[in-house]
């Protein structure tokens, strides 16, 4: 398990805008997160006081960034930060419409379909309510375009 520390390394977003929490596990195809930042009073993407389901996908784009970068220091022994920008979202389902009113951790689990480690990557994900992998928040997959930097 990682705690936001360490994820906070792998990633370029820093303070409160870090949305993963912890890391519960992750391996070559996947990875599984939880967070309570959806709970945050000062949370950076809500709007008039709601945290709309959509900005999910920010959730799980940044579990699929920190992915990337985990299998990147795996396999490089080194640390490097990967930069991406969301090019593409397909099959989205949002099963909610707020996410600021779920009191309990939200899972979020992302896994790679296709990965171009000089271009990006096709990911999909879904949110879930912690306690209750049945009770989906948001589905769907996206591409990711990035770059690797050299964390040092």
């Amino acid at each position: 398990m990682m705690k936001k520390d360490a994820i906070a390394k792998y990633l370029p977003h820093a303070g409160n805008m870090c949305l993963v929490d912890e890391v519960i596990a992750w391996q070559d195809q996947k990875i599984h997160c939880r967070t309570l930042s959806h709970l945050d009073d000062m949370h950076p993407l809500k709007k008039t006081g709601i945290l709309h389901a959509s900005q999910g996908i920010e959730y799980a784009a940044q579990a699929a960034a920190l992915h990337l970068a985990l299998q990147a220091s795996a396999t490089n022994h080194i640390h490097l930060k990967i930069a991406g920008r969301l090019a593409a979202i397909q099959e989205c389902t949002f099963h909610v419409a707020r996410l600021d009113n779920i009191l309990e951790p939200i899972n979020i689990h992302c896994s790679s379909l296709f990965v171009d480690n000089g271009a990006g990557a096709f990911y999909e994900f879904m949110l879930s309510i912690d306690n209750h992998p049945q009770k989906m928040l948001i589905t769907g997959r996206f591409l990711i375009m990035f770059t690797i930097m050299d964390a040092a």
